[in-house]
């Protein structure tokens, strides 16, 4: 015996004393001598360390004792150090690799102890706030500005608005230089431009040209400033003194001066900028309202055509403000930068030739009450700019660029960015979702969440973008998009292959040698793919013997022959079996597993206790087993037996309730003690009539002739024969296989009315068939039952009709079935009477030819079961005084 085992139970030092290890011995049994070589040894396990049954090697013991990860491991040196009284051989064999089972913790976020969950959660936490970060940073930064001008650039590509009807181009194309000779052109040739479309009544007109220097002939300028004032809607250019078209800015350069028009054509025409910033990639993506020396004076040229027209800016524009607008600075500055939404590509706003329309070849309605732009589109002439939309390689010249701009702002069409803050924050937002969503999906989604992200947030930019104008850059999002699932896998890994070292370690020290021997080899490689698959061997192997006898519990659970629940002291559901889950028709495991079985059997109510709850405190508060009856739906009959045990999860009470139908068992008692009554007074009382009558002629107490006694007898007899006969077709109708096969109702109900006929005839009573309902379509039935069914009814119809009287057969058929109605004439049946009419050795004596029927109450039980059997139903309708009508119904054979 152990020295710490004194008792008939083991001692084991307590939980809450945290440096002591818990140390359970083992117990001897009485039987053992200690001459024994190998004494049987068993052994309680803890309950919190290790669920698995604990397997005792032959001659010796296995002690538990915990592990800092909580593991418990139990080895043959523990087992030597910790068991002394154990025989010498004994302790000095090591234990056989079936002897000892190891508790292995699973490691990953969900089953895991709450060191590991919290260690997995606040690296996730770290990660994923550093990806956050990274997204907030990369867009708020624009660090990746070449993908978000891509994707900007695509969207404008594909939504695209229809053309103007209000804009017009006069290009001053190759065909023009060629009519009217070479650049630049007399003053006096745009001055007739003006007057030719003075009739037209334009809204306004763009003179996209430099006029800054006086004509050698003063005389073109007095043309065209008079040309201008008699049109009283001309807008004229004003541009930066530089020779690159991107005006400097103040961080550029100092100031170089400003190209304004002539005093002479300034006082009759409206200025605008023709400023034109260029995106560092080359691309013309926006404009400015405002630019101009110092205090950026002058709007934009399609606000001054606008303007110019009488028009005005819609209401909402949304401009970004420039941080240099104080007014102080000598050289260019833009302001209320917005970005330009092209409508389309090269070519989109309607154009005609300069030299067209001086020689009259379009119609003057073309440019009538229209903004109308002239400028210089010749190659090697003006400036050509690259536009989102310049992915064939074609270019914007100065004046489409204007165009564009002026059907925006008519349109109030613009791009709104969003602002550099709530940018980043939606890049983190983003990034802490998707995140979450990695972290709860299996890995093969969670990578596709990633890949799909990445691609979602392109399409909702540019969605985003083509329907309500509003752009954010999906870039920093996109990258971390990408980033997310390797990262986070890494660091997954990495925190995998840590726990599975501290695991394998602990393993190891309880593994027997030849068992360790693989390991050894693994550790001999020295990489770190050899130590991976050294852990995954040593895990899986211990996994297998738990899942072995997890196995080997389910097979049992499965195997017998009731309902199996397994429920914690709250009352939820820690296990089941095939039948238990049938039985609250349910498919899976999972889907009554935690869940409170008091609820899933709210259909069921104990017969001896107040609820469930009751029930569960009686058997947690026992250690005995408790039993009883429990009621269930439809009448049925279930005999619950509640023993107490310990949970399977945690070690805690819990209790094991078996449920078996006990249904028919009940149902059979009481049948069987209907029969035994039957047979008591039935059965037995024709047979004491006879033995009376024979003693009472023998006696000499009674005479009777002959003839009349053995009439007698043989009534008597077959009475008996005829009660017998009854309850054995009742019992064989239940219990005898249906021989079905088609079979037309008019041939069975001719047969039926051949056995009773010589019955009704004796009482004259008339028996007719209507069969007009009926259709010729055939019925699936046992012939001799069905025979039998309908034999018993019009038996009944012609017993209980009185003399003279009638019955009828009415057979009809429609879409549900077929019909037999059997109508009588006889007494009829009381609405009370209806409810135990097809109930065993029930007999109606309301009526004095009900009285002096013979039977037992089993006919009409007869004709309910087989009419059942056979997918049917039974009506009856009865009217006390006139009759009763008996309707089988039988479904469709097709």
């Amino acid at each position: 015996m152990c020295p710490r085992q004194r008792s008939a139970k083991p001692t084991s030092v307590s939980v809450g004393q945290p440096k002591r290890a818990r140390r359970t011995c083992c117990k001897w049994p009485a039987t053992a001598t200690s001459s024994s070589n190998s004494p049987a040894c068993t052994s309680r396990r803890p309950k919190q360390n290790c669920r698995a049954p604990l397997r005792v090697a032959p001659g010796g013991c296995v002690c538990s004792r915990p592990t800092p990860t909580g593991m418990s491991v139990r080895s043959a040196a523990h087992k030597r150090s910790h068991c002394p009284a154990a025989p010498p051989t004994a302790r000095a064999n090591a234990c056989e690799p079936w002897t000892a089972v190891w508790c292995v913790a699973v490691h990953d976020p969900h089953r895991m102890n709450p060191f590991d969950r919290h260690r997995w959660s606040r690296q996730w936490a770290l990660t994923t706030g550093a990806l956050a970060l990274l997204a907030a940073l990369a867009t708020a930064g624009q660090w990746l500005w070449r993908l978000d001008q891509s994707i900007h650039d695509a969207a404008l590509s594909l939504f695209q608005r229809p053309s103007p009807d209000n804009i017009v181009l006069v290009r001053i194309d190759d065909e023009s230089i060629q009519a009217l000779g070479r650049w630049p052109w007399p003053r006096a040739v745009h001055a007739t431009l003006l007057d030719t479309l003075q009739p037209a009544e334009p809204r306004s007109v763009l003179l996209n040209l430099l006029l800054s220097e006086p004509s050698a002939d003063p005389l073109q300028d007095e043309v065209l400033a008079r040309a201008m004032a008699q049109s009283g809607k001309v807008v004229l250019p004003v541009s930066p003194l530089a020779t690159d078209p991107q005006a400097p800015t103040l961080a550029d350069a100092p100031s170089t001066g400003v190209l304004l028009p002539l005093p002479l054509f300034r006082a009759r025409a409206t200025l605008g900028h023709a400023d034109v910033p260029i995106d560092a990639d080359g691309v013309v993506r926006h404009l400015h309202l405002r630019a101009g020396p110092g205090l950026a004076s002058y709007p934009h040229l399609a606000e001054a055509m606008l303007s110019r027209a009488g028009e005005r800016l819609p209401l909402g524009l949304d401009t970004q403000k420039s941080p240099l607008r104080d007014g102080l600075q000598p050289h260019w500055v833009r302001d209320e930068q917005l970005q330009l939404r092209y409508g389309g590509p090269h070519g989109w706003i309607p154009s005609v030739s300069y030299a067209d329309v001086l020689r009259g070849l379009v119609p003057l309605e073309t440019f009538r009450h229209k903004h109308v732009l002239v400028g210089v589109t010749a190659m090697g002439l003006g400036t050509q700019f690259t536009t989102p939309l310049s992915s064939r390689g074609e270019t914007f010249s100065g004046i489409e660029l204007a165009g564009q701009a002026l059907g925006m702002l008519q349109r109030g069409d613009w791009i709104t960015p969003v602002s550099s803050g709530v940018g980043a924050a939606m890049a983190a937002l983003g990034t802490l979702a998707l995140m979450w969503a990695v972290w709860r999906l299996p890995p093969h989604l969670g990578l596709l969440t990633a890949l799909g992200s990445t691609v979602l947030a392109a399409l909702g930019a540019m969605l985003a973008l083509g329907w309500a104008g509003l752009w954010w850059p999906p870039g920093g999002f996109m990258l971390t998009a990408l980033l997310c699932y390797p990262v986070w896998s890494w660091r997954r890994l990495a925190l995998s292959q840590r726990a599975m070292r501290d695991t394998v370690a602990h393993i190891e020290r309880g593994l027997p040698a030849h068992l360790s021997a693989s390991s050894a080899r693994h550790a001999a490689a020295g990489h770190m793919g050899d130590a991976m698959a050294r852990s995954v061997d040593l895990t899986v192997q211990a996994t297998e013997r738990l899942q072995q006898h997890r196995r080997q519990l389910e097979d049992l659970l499965a195997t017998l022959p009731v309902a199996v629940f397994v429920i914690d002291a709250q009352g939820h559901i820690e296990t089941s079996n095939p039948l238990a889950l049938a039985l609250l028709n349910r498919p899976t495991p999972s889907s009554v597993h935690g869940r409170p079985l008091a609820v899933l059997l709210h259909g069921y109510k104990p017969m001896e206790a107040t609820s469930w709850q009751a029930l569960f405190q009686q058997g947690l508060s026992t250690t005995a087993s408790v039993s009883g009856e429990i009621q269930g739906p439809e009448q049925s009959v279930h005999w619950a037996c509640l023993t107490p045990c310990q949970s399977l999860l945690h070690g805690g009470p819990a209790l094991m309730i078996s449920m078996m139908d006990v249904t028919r068992l009940r149902l059979a008692e009481r049948q069987r003690e209907d029969l035994l009554g039957f047979i008591a007074h039935d059965i037995r009382s024709p047979q004491a009539s006879l033995v009376s009558l024979v003693e009472m002629h023998q006696l000499g107490l009674q005479q009777m002739p002959m003839d009349t006694l053995m009439e007698t007898v043989d009534t008597l007899a077959r009475n008996t024969i005829d009660l017998c006969e009854e309850l054995l077709l009742v019992m064989r109708s239940e219990s005898q296989p249906l021989l079905t096969q088609d079979c037309s109702p008019v041939d069975l109900v001719d047969e039926a009315l051949a056995e009773v006929l010589p019955r009704a005839q004796a009482r004259q009573i008339r028996l007719q068939v209507d069969s007009k309902g009926w259709h010729g379509e055939a019925v699936r039935v046992d012939p001799a039952q069905w025979r039998r069914v309908l034999i018993n009814l019009l038996g009944n119809a012609v017993k209980f009709s009185p003399d003279g009287g009638t019955v009828r057969v009415v057979l009809t058929q429609n879409i549900e079935g077929i019909h037999t109605a059997i109508e009588d004439q006889g007494p009829g049946i009381r609405p009370e009477d209806l409810a135990r009419l097809f109930r065993r050795y029930q007999r109606l004596d309301h009526d004095p030819r009900l009285r002096m029927a013979t039977g037992i109450g089993l006919g009409l039980v007869y004709v309910d079961t087989v009419v059942r059997r056979h997918g049917g139903d039974i009506d009856v309708n009865s009217v006390v005084g006139e009759g009763s009508t008996f309707t089988l119904h039988l479904p469709r054979t097709s």
